[in-house]
């Protein structure tokens, strides 16, 4: 604060050694003093300085207030455009899958091939063991949740940190049960 006033007392010098208009307006207004002990009046200097330092404060606050104004009608809008993006690209994804099983259809039609073929029945051992496979899925994610939710409470990791330490551990653990799963398999289809 103190910086800000030397340094607005130097300017002012510094007008006044080139040829200060506003000092002497500001004289015929202020009683008719003359511009040099005006200039030099240490009361004058100070309400000087206050009246910048109070336009400069209100500049900051003005300046401030656009700012937030302008955060808070964004954030609204980004927050309702994601889902609606989001929807119209999984639209545009399902309408290209829609449109080139059609057009598969069509080429196999014109060279004379079935197009039933598309439709594949899903493997025998899929349908046979497929509770199994969602269960070892289920219970892989239940468990890394609770060693990621107990070793980030152990631990006393941060927030930030604790959300991908479980995300990861829910992920690692649904993988391992996936792969439970498929040596599960491999052993039964050996045996039978």
């Amino acid at each position: 604060m103190i910086f800000y006033r030397l340094v607005l007392v130097i300017i002012l010098l510094l007008i006044t050694v080139t040829g200060n208009h506003g000092a002497e307006a500001d004289a015929i207004s202020l009683g008719g003093k003359d511009s040099a002990t005006m200039v030099t009046d240490s009361a004058y200097l100070k309400y000087r300085l206050d009246s910048m330092e109070i336009e400069a404060n209100t500049l900051a606050r003005e300046s401030i207030a656009e700012h937030t104004q302008a955060h808070e009608t964004i954030l609204p809008v980004i927050g309702v455009m994601i889902p609606i993006i989001f929807l119209v690209l999984l639209g545009i994804v399902i309408y290209r899958r829609i449109e080139a099983t059609r057009v598969v259809r069509l080429a196999m039609i014109q060279n004379g091939m079935d197009p039933g073929m598309l439709n594949t029945s899903p493997d025998e051992n899929s349908r046979k063991y497929g509770a199994l496979r969602i269960g070892l899925l289920l219970a892989g994610v239940g468990f890394g949740l609770l060693v990621g939710l107990l070793t980030t409470q152990v631990l006393g990791v941060s927030e930030e940190i604790a959300v991908f330490s479980v995300i990861g551990s829910a992920l690692l653990g649904g993988g391992t049960g996936l792969i439970l799963y498929h040596r599960m398999i491999v052993k039964m289809d050996s045996k039978g």
